[in-house]
């Protein structure tokens, strides 16, 4: 069952009478539910990797704000698949522990634009540079005080 329709179900169980907040948060659940809606798209996305995930407000508020910032649900749904292409995000860091909560997907432009660069590679291309131009830098270095 969706966040909403369970949402949507508690709220029968619990006041049957109020009609206009009954009608109201299905409407609202029926526009979540429609495919071409980006936030479902999202939420679909990161269901994918999450089943059991229940998002909360202040996730579904940070979605909106990307959103309305320009980025699309597509990028969105790469963002999260980013992030889950990520070593360090997948537990591959110090603590071991995994970083990949909706919420830091989405947080900010940045960390949506870090993980849609994973996603995509462009973040390995630019780390492959960053790699060569230090090489090339500490071998002009070593050429430079006659070491190399």
């Amino acid at each position: 069952m969706t966040p909403e329709r369970q949402l949507l179900s508690d709220l029968v169980k619990a006041d049957p009478s109020n009609l206009l907040a009954i009608g109201a948060l299905q409407a609202r659940a029926e526009h979540l539910l429609h495919p071409r809606n980006p936030v479902r798209m999202v939420l679909d996305r990161y269901a994918e990797y999450h089943p059991r995930a229940v998002p909360d407000d202040k996730v579904l508020k940070k979605i909106t704000a990307r959103l309305k910032e320009g980025w699309s649900g597509e990028d969105l749904c790469l963002a999260i698949d980013g992030c889950h292409k990520s070593p360090f995000h997948c537990g591959d860091n110090r603590d071991g522990k995994k970083y990949q909560s909706l919420e830091l997907i989405v947080r900010d432009s940045s960390k949506v634009q870090m993980f849609v660069e994973i996603a995509t590679g462009e973040a390995e291309v630019e780390k492959a540079a960053a790699g060569a131009t230090k090489r090339s830098i500490e071998s002009a270095n070593r050429a430079l005080l006659g070491g190399g």
